[in-house]
C-alpha cells in the first residue's frame, strides 16, 4: 500500500467504522480503538521496502549527492497535524511526516533543501568562507552574498553594489533544487520507524509571581511520531551551472562542481529536518549509488586491446585512457556531458562507447533495469529503443579513486543525440 495513503487516509478509517464508533463510551470501546491504533502503527513501520529505479524520479543533466541517515534518525514534516481527539490513551502518531503523494516514499522537499543551504549563507558567512578557502582567497561578505543571490535568487532588497545574473536579478536563482528521495532502506528493509519525544510543562498560570519559572520534569506529555530510520540512504538532486558574478568590478567565478562540493559540506555540518539541535537529522556522505547508475573503473589501454574485461560481469567496465597517462583523473569530468555510441544492443543489455575530445574512451555496459524509465519510455525491449551506431548523450555523475590508483566513473544516460538516426 502507498505509505502516503496508509498514513493520511487509512490510518483514520477506524473513525468511519460505525460498528466501533457507535459502541457505548467505556473501557470496551477504548480498548478496541487502542488495539486498532497499535496495529496500524505496526503496519506502518514494518513495511518492507525494495527500492527500484521506477520509484526514484531522475531527469537529465542533474548533479547528485548521496547521504546516509545517522542515529537517531531524520524527522521531516512535523508541522503537519496528525491527531484526533477520539483517541485518548492509545499511542497514536500525533505529528505528521513528509511523504510523497505518488510514490509514498518519505522525502525531503526541494524547498527545504534549498532553504537549509541558504541559511548557511545568511547566518554562517565565516563557514562559507572556510568551505571555499581552497578555491578562493578570503572572500568578502559582499562576495559571499553575491554568490548566495546568484544561486538562490533575491528574497528582498539588498543594499549592495554587485551585478547578479539576469535570472537572480529577476528574483530567481540560477540553480534548481529537487526533492531528495531514499534509494536504500536499512538492513531490515525498513524506511521509517516510531520515535517518542516527551515535552514538559514550562508555563504554570497558577504561579502568580513567576508563571514561566522552571519546574523540573513536571507534567510529562509523551508524543509518538514517525522518523526515517538510521542507515537509510538519500539521493539529493540538483541542476547546477557555472556562475560568474561581478562585485565592485571584480569577477568571481564558481563552477557547478564547486557548488556541489559546497553543498556537500553544508549538509554534512548542518544536517536536515527538525530537531537537529538534539541530534536528529545528522547525515553522512556515502558512495552509495542510485540503482540506475553504474560505476566504471579506469585502467590502461593495453587491458582493452588484449580483450580483458570486454564483457563486464558486475556492471563495471574498464575505461581506456591515452597511452602513458599515469592517472585517469582528468579523463572524464563530473557534471559534464559526453557523446556515446551504441556498440551492441539486445533485449536486456546495452553497450556504449563514451568518448571525450582528448581521445579517452569508456565502454559502459547497462542492463535494462539500469536505464531510467524516462530514457527507455517504459519499453522493456532495449532493441526497440536503441540501435547500433546511434549516438546518445551521457553525463559523468561521479568518480571514485580505487586502492590501485585508478578511477571508477559513474555515467548516466540522458537522451538521444539530436540528429542521430
Amino acid at each position: 500500500m502507498n505509505l502516503h495513503y496508509q498514513f493520511w487516509v487509512d490510518y483514520y478509517d477506524l473513525f468511519e467504522d460505525k460498528s466501533v464508533m457507535s459502541m457505548p463510551e467505556g473501557n470496551k470501546k477504548d480498548e478496541k480503538i487502542k488495539k486498532t491504533v497499535q496495529r496500524k502503527n505496526h503496519e506502518l513501520v514494518n513495511s518492507k521496502w525494495k527500492l527500484s529505479q521506477e520509484e526514484i524520479p531522475l531527469f537529465g543533466n542533474m548533479q547528485t549527492l548521496t547521504f546516509k541517515v545517522l542515529y537517531p534518525g531524520l524527522l521531516m514534516g512535523l508541522g503537519y497535524e496528525h491527531s484526533t481527539d477520539l483517541v485518548k490513551d492509545a499511542p497514536k502518531i500525533a505529528l505528521g511526516m513528509s511523504l510523497d503523494y505518488t510514490t509514498g516514499l518519505p522525502y525531503i522537499p526541494g524547498s527545504e533543501v534549498k532553504g537549509m543551504l541558504r541559511s548557511a549563507f545568511i547566518g554562517s558567512k565565516d563557514l562559507i568562507r572556510g568551505y571555499l578557502a581552497e578555491e578562493f582567497s578570503q572572500l568578502t561578505d559582499q562576495e559571499i552574498h553575491a554568490i548566495e543571490v546568484d544561486i538562490f535568487g533575491h528574497t528582498h532588497t539588498y543594499d549592495t553594489d554587485f551585478k547578479p545574473s539576469k535570472e537572480a536579478e529577476e528574483g530567481q536563482g540560477k540553480d534548481v533544487f529537487f526533492d531528495a528521495f531514499p534509494i536504500k532502506a536499512d538492513k531490515n528493509n525498513h524506511l521509517i520507524g516510531l520515535e517518542n519525544i516527551t515535552s514538559h510543562i514550562s508555563y504554570n498560570p497558577d504561579l502568580k509571581e513567576n508563571p514561566r519559572m522552571y519546574q523540573g520534569l513536571t507534567d510529562p506529555n509523551p508524543i509518538t511520531l514517525l522518523k526515517v530510520m538510521p542507515d537509510v540512504v538519500f539521493l539529493f538532486r540538483f541542476k547546477l551551472c557555472d556562475s560568474e558574478i561581478t562585485v565592485n568590478n571584480k569577477t568571481v567565478s564558481i563552477t557547478a562542481e564547486q557548488k556541489l562540493k559546497l553543498f556537500e559540506n553544508i549538509i554534512t555540518d548542518f544536517g536536515m529536518g527538525a530537531k537537529t539541535n538534539v541530534g536528529f537529522g545528522l547525515l553522512e556522505k556515502t558512495t552509495e549509488k542510485p540503482p540506475y547508475c553504474y560505476l566504471f573503473s579506469a585502467g590502461s589501454e593495453s587491458n582493452l586491446t588484449s580483450g580483458q574485461n570486454e564483457t563486464p560481469t558486475d556492471n563495471s567496465t574498464t575505461v581506456q585512457s591515452q597511452s602513458e597517462r599515469p592517472k585517469a583523473h582528468a579523463a572524464f569530468v563530473v557534471g559534464q556531458e559526453y557523446t556515446a555510441t551504441v556498440t551492441d544492443v539486445a533485449k536486456n543489455n546495452l553497450k556504449l562507447m563514451v568518448t571525450d575530445e582528448n581521445g579517452n574512451a569508456a565502454h559502459p555496459a547497462y542492463k535494462r533495469d539500469g536505464i531510467s524509465e524516462s530514457v527507455r519510455k517504459g519499453e522493456k525491449d532495449l532493441s526497440k529503443v536503441f540501435a547500433k551506431g546511434e549516438t546518445w548523450r551521457v553525463r559523468c555523475d561521479g568518480t571514485e579513486s580505487t586502492e590501485n590508483g585508478t578511477l571508477k566513473h559513474q555515467f548516466t544516460l540522458i537522451g538521444k543525440q539530436e540528429g542521430s538516426t
